[in-house]
């Protein structure tokens, strides 16, 4: 079993991102037949994203490649996630937060708290200034690039 942890602390290792509210996103390698319990303090919201293999959760939901579950919030007390691990390499990020309970604006790939805030983007990113210096000349170098299948 092994974790990189980019937020939050598993098996006595602390990521190295601190959010401005208490989190975690942990990417998890775990073997089949493994049984692993992972706390959820109460109030948070928290997900878990298969990116390999397969596991079962609270006995129950399956989750395989390509899935996710996302629960729900308890309110009042931590929550026990319990996975069940079915194939080896199983391979899932645990992402979990406090909300922070602000507004959200979003529309296209800009997400503030408020509508001006999201028209002011758009003027800054159509003018390029505050960042956006050069985003209209941009070209990305593999941009053209074609996904190759592999076989096994």
């Amino acid at each position: 079993m092994s974790a990189k942890v980019v937020a939050g602390e598993v098996f006595g290792v602390k990521g190295p991102v601190t959010a401005r509210t208490p989190a975690y996103f942990i990417d998890f390698t775990i073997n089949k037949g493994t049984n692993y319990e992972h706390v959820i303090p109460k109030e948070w919201n928290s997900m878990i994203i298969c990116h390999a293999g397969s596991l079962t959760i609270q006995d129950s939901e399956k989750v395989t490649k390509g899935g996710c579950c996302v629960f729900e919030i308890n309110k009042n007390s931590d929550e026990i996630l319990k996975l069940n691990i079915l194939e080896d390499n199983t391979k899932f990020v645990m992402l979990a937060g406090k909300p922070i309970n602000e507004p959200i604006a979003a529309q296209g790939p800009f997400v503030l708290n408020e509508k001006n805030e999201l028209y002011k983007a758009f003027d800054d990113y159509q003018c390029g200034k505050n960042g956006f210096e050069g985003a209209l000349e941009w070209q990305s170098d593999i941009q053209n690039l074609r996904h190759k299948s592999r076989t096994t």
